[in-house]
């Protein structure tokens, strides 16, 4: 955040590239998404989400403008962000299901789907749930919840699209591996860890047998195939080799998959 006045707060730099014309198709852009995706908006937020845009500034009292929604506006609309700025833009709200609502619902509505949907949103959208999994970013254990599970999910969505036969590039989930296999181990026993591991091992057990939808393209996916050298290297976090280990043993040896010179082989 950068300057505050009395009646005012500079919450990112103004200068005449705000009011370009491809600032302008882009505002229009992100008028339409707004009303069409994001609910509980106070009536008057047009001249705030307006202002914002084209100038930067919101007024002084934290959410006056633009209600409880203001962090998620202030990344969609800034002209370039980075992940430092959207950790400390959403640090500053005082309401975590803010960040954990986005995030779910980026998952329930948006990853791995096809919408008509400006992509300049769609990509800028993709990196505020990619930087809100931050060490730093406090909405993620706070007030006695725990909502890095909620990455969790996109990680088993990868492997459930495998199974169907889908194409791992289309899911956020590829560039969150590193991420969720580094707080494996801690998320694992919650309530959430130990339902998306069930649900992993139903997915796991379908690509194990060879019964993608689509072996010719699942079992040549980079990510899956990745994930198997890593599973044969025992580099997976423990509780989760284990996990792939107990599914791949219980599969029968008739209509496993192997793995040699690193490649799936059917």
């Amino acid at each position: 955040m950068l300057t505050e006045t009395n009646q005012e707060r500079q919450v990112f730099a103004s200068s005449d590239e705000l009011k370009s014309e491809e600032r302008k198709t882009g505002y229009k852009a992100l008028i339409s998404f707004t009303r069409e995706w994001i609910l509980n908006l106070p009536e008057n937020y047009g001249p705030h989400l307006k202002k914002l845009y084209f100038e930067g500034t919101l007024p002084k009292e934290l959410e006056e403008g633009l209600g409880r929604q203001e962090p998620i506006f202030i990344c969609l609309s800034a002209p370039t962000i980075d992940r430092e700025f959207v950790v400390d833009t959403f640090n500053q709200c005082q309401y975590a299901g803010i960040a954990a609502g986005f995030v779910k619902n980026y998952r329930l509505y948006f990853d791995g789907r096809v919408r008509e949907i400006d992509s300049a949103i769609m990509n800028r959208m993709q990196f505020i749930v990619e930087s809100l999994a931050d060490e730093r970013a406090n909405w993620l254990t706070c007030q006695g919840s725990d909502y890095r599970s909620l990455y969790l999910v996109f990680y088993t969505s990868i492997f459930s699209a495998l199974a169907q036969g889908k194409p791992s590039s289309g899911y956020i989930g590829v560039g969150l591996i590193p991420y969720v296999e580094g707080i494996y181990e801690e998320i694992c026993n919650q309530y959430d860890g130990v339902k998306e591991a069930d649900f992993l091992r139903g997915c796991l057990e379908v690509l194990f047998r060879g019964e993608a939808a689509h072996p010719d393209k699942t079992y040549q996916d980079p990510v899956f195939v990745e994930f198997m050298s890593r599973f044969f290297s025992k580099k997976l976090p423990p509780s989760l080799q284990s996990l792939v280990e107990d599914v791949y043993q219980q599969t029968s040896s008739d209509v496993r998959i192997g793995w040699a010179s690193g490649q799936v082989i059917l």
